[in-house]
């Protein structure tokens, strides 16, 4: 213990001196300190102006770094796929620029390979992690590429790979005591990981003291949960005083996802009265935390939705003007448009006499077809998929007794009203019916994401259309649910000028080629058709399912 002891002074002595700030960023315009001045302050109404910049700019530099920094703004709040958009935006500006701009570049890939990591994409997060590491010409970063690095490979469980290359780390040039910290911490966790045997007790109590004396409050927290881990089997009552330790630093330092972490440990190391208590607290932080993130990422697909409508709009009021000071002759005008409607009419009534005698023959043959693929389904759509919903909330949530019955009710009357070819009512705000659809599937092994579902969205939309969108949105989740294996679900909503879209995204193991379209997507299908939509799947086995939907404004009323 002694030869520790005066080890770990050493390293400190050696270390200390040296400090390094791994971001720094230049100065632009007022708009853009404005920005910075309010980043890790207010975020939201830092992305506000940092979107404000992306949209007013000329200056491709500063698009870049804005993009940037809403990239962090978006990782923070756990919007981990708004995230890369915005930092995958930020590189394209940054491509042959000066040093200021390819300073950047690493740092993106950097913060790619994080959010890789926070949504389990391990191997992405690995080979963002080589490529900040090349494209980094600064030295000293490089045990921090590495451990980042040997982390992804630890959550891969490739514990070989994470041992090796956090040695790696160490022969590197180490600016921060408190890096070497981080780096012997995940080294000594990898090899506890790889064997259950190995005495990691050394190690791991020397980045504790490092990080106590420094004062490095996430270091602290990530040696109390290694320490916690480490004594889960051997010795309940150290790994309760460890993830005890880490639910204090939690709360000082307002962090709910540490929070959780602690109390998910303190739960199975407490005796069953404390546990309970601790889970009921658990439950409440968890569901709030979803709701935050949430109303971030809403929040965030907001203002770049405003911004880019208020530029199409501005474009065309710029059209208009310009319209109105340009020189008409309207005698052409008149004649012009005068041959335009004859001519249509023409078309229009030949159009009209064809169609019309098309239809009186295929009538009387799909009468009986037609009704029966209605039937059926509305059978599918209305029986099926509902009970499945309801079998879904039932498995994940507690539902009370008499909101069981009123849901199976609710199955009664619709399956009782298909014979009488009946319309659901809708009955208050669509965007909480679908919202509620949705989060329906969402539990503690499958996270859904709801980007874009508001009233402005749905307003424009006739009826008749959001009934089969969301026939479609419930055959979309109920077929995740049966056969995605998905963790992870992003549902956007974005309606463009005339055009709405949906897009649908898992994480789950995708469609291979033997896989056979079933009567669901065959009716999602046609009901897109049916609203004059076109529907686009792209998959493969193990690669997630990606569908985009788009169909038109039309007239209809509501």
């Amino acid at each position: 213990m002694r030869i520790l002891f005066f080890s770990t002074l050493l390293i400190i002595v050696a270390l200390s001196a040296c400090s390094k700030k791994r971001k720094t960023y230049p100065k632009y315009s007022y708009d853009f300190d404005k920005a910075q001045s309010l980043y890790n302050k207010k975020d939201d109404s830092a992305f506000f102006y940092f979107n404000k910049i992306v949209q007013d700019s000329d200056d491709s530099l500063q698009k870049g770094s804005a993009y940037h920094f809403m990239g962090w703004i978006q990782s923070d709040a756990g919007d981990y796929f708004g995230s890369q958009e915005s930092i995958l935006q930020s590189q394209q500006f940054f491509t042959n620029k000066t040093s200021t701009g390819l300073s950047y570049i690493p740092l993106n890939f950097d913060l790619l390979g994080t959010t890789s990591l926070n949504l389990n994409y391990y191997d992405e997060a690995i080979k963002y992690y080589r490529l900040a590491l090349k494209t980094d010409p600064n030295t000293s970063n490089r045990s921090y590429y590495l451990n980042n690095m040997a982390v992804a490979y630890q959550r891969k469980k490739d514990y070989d790979n994470a041992i090796n290359i956090c040695q790696s780390a160490m022969t590197e040039k180490i600016d921060s005591i408190i890096e070497y910290a981080r780096i012997l911490s995940n080294f000594a966790r990898s090899k506890w990981l790889k064997d259950s045997g190995y005495n990691a007790f050394s190690e791991l109590h020397t980045a504790l003291a490092i990080r106590k004396i420094k004062n490095d409050s996430s270091g602290l927290i990530t040696s109390y949960s290694h320490l916690s881990d480490y004594y889960a089997i051997t010795h309940r009552d150290s790994a309760l005083f460890y993830a005890r330790q880490m639910n204090y630093l939690a709360n000082k330092v307002s962090s709910a996802d540490v929070e959780l972490d602690a109390l998910s440990k303190m739960i199975s190391s407490e005796d069953p009265v404390n546990s309970k208590k601790h889970f009921t607290r658990f439950l409440h932080l968890d569901d709030s935390l979803k709701l935050a993130r949430n109303r971030a990422k809403n929040q965030f697909a907001l203002v770049k939705f405003d911004s880019e409508k208020s530029k199409a709009d501005n474009l065309v009021l710029q059209k208009d003007n310009s319209e109105k000071r340009s020189r008409i002759n309207r005698q052409r005008l008149t004649i012009f448009a005068g041959l335009i409607i004859i001519a249509s009419l023409i078309v229009i009534a030949r159009l009209w006499y064809k169609k019309r005698k098309q239809q009186f023959l295929l009538e009387s043959q799909n009468a009986v077809k037609e009704q029966q693929l209605k039937t059926s389904k509305k059978i599918h759509d209305v029986v099926a998929n509902g009970l499945y919903q309801v079998m879904t909330e039932i498995e994940h949530k507690n539902i009370e007794k008499e909101r069981l019955l009123d849901r199976i009710e609710v199955l009664y009357e619709k399956s009782r009203d298909i014979s009488y070819e009946t319309s659901s009512s809708q009955g208050g705000s669509y965007e909480e019916k679908i919202n509620d659809l949705l989060s329906s599937f969402s539990n503690a092994s499958v996270k859904v994401l709801i980007v874009g579902n508001n009233d402005n969205f749905w307003a424009a939309i006739p009826l008749s259309n959001k009934n089969e969108l969301e026939c479609i949105l419930q055959e979309l989740m109920v077929n995740m649910k049966k056969h995605s294996h998905a963790r992870n679900v992003l549902i956007k909503f974005e309606h463009i000028n005339d055009r709405f879209y949906l897009k649908y995204n898992d994480d789950g193991i995708g469609m291979g080629q033997d896989v056979k379209t079933g009567n669901g997507l065959k009716n999602t299908g046609n009901r897109i058709h049916t609203i004059g939509g076109i529907i686009n799947f792209e998959s493969s086995a193990g690669k997630g399912l990606k569908v985009d939907i788009s169909f038109p404004k039309t007239t209809n009323d509501n």
